[in-house]
């Protein structure tokens, strides 16, 4: 997990790395679902920037116009969220 992360940290610097090459469709769906809850899901999935940014909000990030990228301990936070989230979404999809 934790070299996942910080892989996750680094490849997306790059503003354009797609977030379809490290979240699975529902995974994503799960996390704009959760950070937008009065919107449609949208067909094209966030930018990899987008869902870190997202992920690291529940870990506690601020995102503040000045802060820098979120690192990795709220990143873990997050993401620990997310799987916590994919895998109730999953359960509920079997019933």
């Amino acid at each position: 997990m934790a070299w996942h992360l910080l892989w996750l940290t680094s490849a997306a610097r790059p503003p354009e790395a797609a977030g379809a090459d490290v979240l699975t469709a529902e995974q994503w769906q799960v996390l704009y679902r959760q950070t937008h809850p009065l919107t449609a899901v949208p067909e094209r999935p966030p930018t990899l920037a987008e869902a870190i940014g997202w992920a690291a909000r529940w870990g506690g990030f601020l995102a503040r116009r000045r802060d820098g990228p979120p690192g990795v301990k709220t990143l873990w936070r997050g993401w620990r969220r997310l799987d916590d989230l994919w895998a109730g979404y999953r359960l509920a999809k079997q019933c």
